[in-house]
C-alpha cells in the first residue's frame, strides 16, 4: 500500500538561514560598519577622557599659581595695612603735637615760672586740663592765684601738703 503522509515533512518546514549571494555581503558590511562605529565611539571616549584629564591638571596648576599669588598679595596687604596704621598714628601724633604746642605756650604764659609740673591730666575732646606740680612756697602759690586768675581761663588751685 502506498504511504500517504498528511503531515508536512519536517525537512520542508525548516528554512535555511545561511546567507548567500548579495545578502551575505550586505550583512557583512553592516556588521563591519557597526564594529568600526563602536571602535570610533570608544576611541572618542578615550580621547575625551585624556583631554579632560589634561584640563584638570592645567586647572590645578593655575589654582596653585593663584594661591601663591594670593599668599604674596596677602603678605603685601598686611604690610600695607601696617604702614597705613603707622601713618594714622603719626597723623594723630602730629595733630596732638600741634594742640600741645599751643597749649604749652598758653601754659607758659599763665603759669608760675618757678613751678615744677609733675602731672598733666587731659581727656581728648574735653575743654579742661588739670596740672599737678610743686612750688617752693605758699607765697608763690598765692601770687599765681592773684595775678593769673584774670586771664582767659579759670585757674583752680588745689593744694596738698
Amino acid at each position: 500500500m502506498a504511504e500517504i503522509n498528511l503531515l508536512k515533512d519536517s525537512s520542508q518546514s525548516k528554512k535555511s538561514y545561511t546567507l548567500e549571494g548579495p545578502t551575505k555581503s550586505i550583512a557583512l558590511s553592516v556588521t563591519i560598519g557597526l564594529l568600526v562605529l563602536e571602535a570610533a565611539l570608544y576611541g572618542g571616549l578615550f580621547w575625551y577622557h585624556r583631554n579632560q584629564d589634561n584640563k584638570i591638571v592645567a586647572a590645578d596648576r593655575r589654582a596653585s599659581e593663584v594661591n601663591l599669588e594670593i599668599s604674596k598679595t596677602s603678605t603685601e596687604r598686611k604690610e600695607a595695612i601696617s604702614y597705613q596704621n603707622r601713618l594714622k598714628t603719626l597723623g594723630t601724633l602730629l595733630d596732638h603735637h600741634l594742640f600741645w604746642t599751643a597749649m604749652m605756650a598758653e601754659l607758659e604764659r599763665v603759669s608760675l615760672k618757678t613751678a615744677i609740673f609733675t602731672e598733666i591730666f587731659y581727656v581728648p575732646g574735653e575743654t579742661q586740663i588739670s596740672l599737678g606740680g610743686r612750688v617752693s612756697s605758699y607765697t608763690e602759690l598765692a601770687s599765681v592765684q592773684r595775678t593769673k586768675a584774670g586771664g582767659r581761663g579759670r585757674i583752680w588751685v588745689c593744694t596738698e601738703l
